[in-house]
């Protein structure tokens, strides 16, 4: 399923989990709607354990790198807002952490909470931001033209 926000879209994606139940190593896979599809492993239970782990750490990474992605997107957003509207800055505290959050995407909200509060130090005041409608985001191209190559 995908979503398409200002500049952003976020994807959801099938959980997936390993299990070595039912005396066999396999992969469960729920899509959106809940519904459960067994992939039978065809290793060792320590192969599929590695299998298993080289798997999630790859997906960790694509999920890490999504996050990444949004916050700069919104990081981006809230710099021109703040340009168009400066007594906005005002009521954030000098040297506090400002953490960005998307309602409604409660994974990249609780991932930015725990980032702002891993880098912030005694006493260190946070502030989140909490970005509740963006509009659509619209090309400031006025003209342009393709030239095929090949």
């Amino acid at each position: 399923m995908k979503r398409r926000g200002a500049g952003l879209l976020i994807l959801w994606k099938p959980v997936i989990r390993y299990d070595c139940a039912h005396d066999y190593a396999h992969r469960d896979r729920y899509n959106l709607k809940g519904e459960q599809r067994k992939e039978e492993l065809a290793m060792s239970y320590a192969e599929a354990l590695t299998f298993a782990d080289t798997d999630i750490k790859k997906k960790t990474k694509v999920i890490v790198k999504r996050m990444e992605e949004v916050n700069a997107e919104l990081i981006y957003e809230f710099d021109m807002y703040v340009l168009a509207h400066p007594e906005f800055a005002d009521a954030i505290p000098n040297g506090a952490i400002v953490a960005m959050q998307l309602e409604g995407d409660e994974e990249f909200n609780e991932w930015s909470r725990k980032l702002a509060e891993k880098h912030a130090e005694e006493g260190q005041p946070i502030v989140f931001v909490r970005i509740k409608k963006l509009r659509p985001f619209v090309s400031r191209i006025e003209e342009l033209e393709l030239e095929r190559v090949a």
